[in-house]
């Protein structure tokens, strides 16, 4: 049996409702729109829905899954989820947890159908899954890394994709390159270079492209190496101004003399 909550007015429609099978509706629209048959709670509120249910069983579950929120998204008992039409459109979002601890976001488009749109639970937990945070506190926007990735295993942010920000600081404990300046520093002489440069096709302290193809750059690391070649360019410079000026003071000199 079912018990339902109306207003007092004859004509007026259900506002609460809780099924038999335990299920609980609450909003406008109840009688029409049947969300709390399908979801342990849902919510509607004229336009869009809201429930709440658990990620179902068997073939169609979510990998060990807990409970999820639906935002114009409604579980069909341990099938689908439905994205219900709305003012044309038919998209939505699904916050879902699993028992390991992690805590994922999935978002679906509006397909500018004429009806209601669904996915699969396969779907929401992977093609859609835009955000995730790992029991560990590991951040994924996208798909994330793969566990390929060398760099895998100690991550604390992954995006898949481009990031776009004002301002980026890298604390990194890496050694500036302010060495190049010691006295005792010694720049490698410009016959060797030219023969390391000839044999490895890339700059010393430069990891090569296939190295940053296979493995990435770690950002601070390389900021500090390009600044090390950046530097050696200088000392180089200023002793060619200095044999320059040397070259100078000498020609003037012989000029004087004739």
């Amino acid at each position: 049996m079912a018990h339902n909550f109306m207003l007092n007015q004859t004509g007026y429609p259900t506002i609460f409702k809780i099924t038999r099978n335990g299920h609980v509706g609450l909003g406008i629209g109840l009688d029409a729109h049947k969300q709390h048959d399908e979801s342990v709670l849902g919510v509607y509120s004229g336009r869009a829905n809201f429930s709440v249910d658990d990620l179902g069983l068997g073939a169609q579950a979510l990998a060990n899954g807990s409970t999820c929120l639906g935002f114009n998204a409604i579980r069909q008992g341990d099938g689908p989820f439905r994205f219900g039409l709305n003012n044309n459109k038919n998209g939505g979002a699904v916050i879902w947890a699993d028992m390991d601890g992690a805590l994922a976001f999935s978002t679906v488009a509006s397909n500018g159908g004429a009806g209601a749109s669904y996915q699969s639970p396969a779907n929401i937990m992977g093609a859609y899954q835009r955000l995730r945070i790992s029991p560990d506190g590991k951040v994924q926007i996208g798909r994330g890394l793969t566990s390929a990735s060398p760099h895998y295993a100690n991550y604390k942010l992954a995006v898949d994709g481009k990031l776009v920000a004002q301002s980026v600081y890298v604390m990194s404990a890496t050694d500036w390159a302010d060495f190049v300046f010691e006295p005792t520093y010694r720049l490698m002489p410009l016959p060797e270079l030219e023969r390391y440069l000839q044999l490895n096709k890339h700059l010393p302290t430069i990891p090569s492209a296939g190295e940053v193809q296979a493995n990435g750059i770690d950002v601070g690391t390389m900021q500090a190496r390009l600044l090390q070649q950046l530097e050696e360019l200088t000392l180089r410079v200023i002793e060619l101004d200095k044999q320059n000026q040397r070259l100078q003071a000498e020609i003037t000199a012989l000029a004087a003399k004739k």
